[in-house]
């Protein structure tokens, strides 16, 4: 009888458990959610930091009028390797390598090659153009793959003029980066400067080794995606393992300033190292490189062990 009941119980259990699942898919599939995506609604947020470095603040509003769909776990080996070869050095048996592993050793100009061939794969209208075009293929400089590799593209291992002109366009539907303030607002899930958590999950560091693979507990190596607690919104991975490009210039002489912006893409033009923005820390970095609102500069054709990718979407027009 006792084995009965409990046998009762636990088959219940198992049905309530799928109903809910079932509803979440089917909520998800209502608004349109690409599977492994979060929808990040439109919102104001508090920007930056009121006790930063001077790259940090002030902390300002800022306005984001479209909704995004945001990767939930930063960009896989095996997601990259679909459409992409890795141009300088490859994922390493010393640093972690697989299909699950975030894919490192990735550009910025890497990440919109991959961008575009996914969305031209996908039927999706692709977010970036150089001149007009919009398919990489037909890129000047684009890198193509030998052998087994033919058809698998990267960007140029150096500076190009024509690369740094490339323009994004976000009200299309295609695969892109987000842009700084989408990629803050997004990490602190919405949250207001009153409530803004100091790393994405947390605001206690006794505790961020439960969202975040950082230097106090990687040992020294890339750690599979979605290992570690999400945070509010259900993003994984936005404190710590890889640091994950942004669209935005960095240059530290048009430092933010105390007025609202709406839906802001970064600075006019780049500084002199030509650098982007880079967010979230990595497996290296200590903690304070991990903080939600810290900003980090790196040249746009560097490849590090330690530079990904988080891909977005513009939910607008999205299918």
């Amino acid at each position: 009888m006792k084995r009965s009941v409990f046998s009762s119980i636990v088959l219940a259990a198992s049905i309530l458990l799928l109903l809910v699942s079932c509803k979440k898919k089917e909520e998800k599939k209502k608004d349109n959610t690409p599977e492994g995506f979060v929808r990040i609604s439109a919102g104001t947020f508090k920007m930056g930091s009121k006790a930063g470095d001077k790259f940090e603040k002030p902390a300002h509003q800022v306005k984001l009028t479209h909704d995004i769909y945001m990767s939930d776990h930063e960009l896989t080996q095996a997601e990259y390797k679909a459409y992409c070869i890795f141009g300088s050095s490859q994922p390493s048996e010393k640093l972690g390598i697989g299909d699950n592993y975030p894919a490192y050793y990735v550009s910025s100009y890497d990440a919109v090659v991959y961008c575009n061939l996914r969305s031209i794969a996908e039927g999706l209208e692709p977010a970036f153009s150089m001149d007009g075009v919009t398919d990489p293929r037909e890129w000047k400089g684009i890198v193509e793959g030998a052998d087994a590799n033919a058809g698998r593209f990267c960007g140029p291992k150096n500076g190009s003029k024509e690369w740094d002109a490339i323009i994004m366009n976000t009200s299309v539907n295609g695969y892109r980066l987000p842009t700084e303030a989408e990629w803050e607002y997004a990490a602190c899930a919405g949250a207001d400067g009153s409530e803004k958590s100091l790393w994405a999950g947390t605001d206690d560091s006794s505790i961020l080794g439960q969202y975040a693979w950082y230097r106090e507990n990687s040992g020294k190596k890339i750690h599979e995606v979605k290992g570690k607690q999400p945070n509010a919104w259900g993003l994984y991975d936005m404190a710590g393992n890889v640091w994950e490009w942004c669209w935005d210039w960095s240059n530290t002489n048009e430092p933010y300033t105390e007025e609202e912006q709406t839906d802001p893409t970064g600075a006019t033009e780049p500084d002199k190292k030509n650098g982007r923005i880079e967010k979230s820390g990595s497996y290296l970095s200590a903690d304070i490189y991990c903080r939600t609102f810290n900003r980090y500069s790196n040249y746009r054709n560097y490849r590090n062990s330690d530079d990904g990718i988080r891909v977005c979407r513009t939910a607008t027009n999205a299918r």
